[in-house]
């Protein structure tokens, strides 16, 4: 721990990027579900979907990094079907309407999680 007239440590550090970490989490929530929606509304546009792929992209590195493994997965699980999406040259409705759901069952997840129903979405998996 840093005192007073000293440089803050790695751990301390570390903490402080954390806190931000959860800090913003429900704010990129809601970018990713803006971003859903916006991409359902116009399915030909994908902007939207290209946006949600960095952000999720995003949360599943830092969730990991801060050993909130079931969050970090979950997230990376959902880049990957997006990434699959967007690698075709037309996106198939099928996949696509799948994935939508599979994201709003992300977002039904995280917000259980937040509210107490369950573990942690912040639940730390090692110390």
């Amino acid at each position: 721990m840093a005192t007073e007239n000293s440089v803050p440590s790695l751990a301390d550090k570390m903490a402080a990027l954390e806190a931000a970490f959860k800090d913003r989490l429900p704010k990129k929530l809601s970018e990713i579900d803006g971003a859903l929606a916006e991409s359902l509304s116009n399915s030909a546009d994908t902007k939207p979907l290209q946006a949600m792929h960095q952000l999720l992209h995003k949360m599943a590195g830092s969730a990991g990094t801060f050993g909130f493994v079931e969050l970090g997965l979950r997230a990376r699980d959902l880049e990957g079907q997006l990434d699959a999406l967007l690698s075709k040259a037309e996106i198939d409705s099928d996949r696509y309407m799948l994935f939508g759901q599979n994201v709003k069952g992300f977002l039904g997840w995280c917000e259980e999680q937040q509210q107490g129903a369950g573990e942690s979405i912040l639940q730390r998996r090692f110390p």
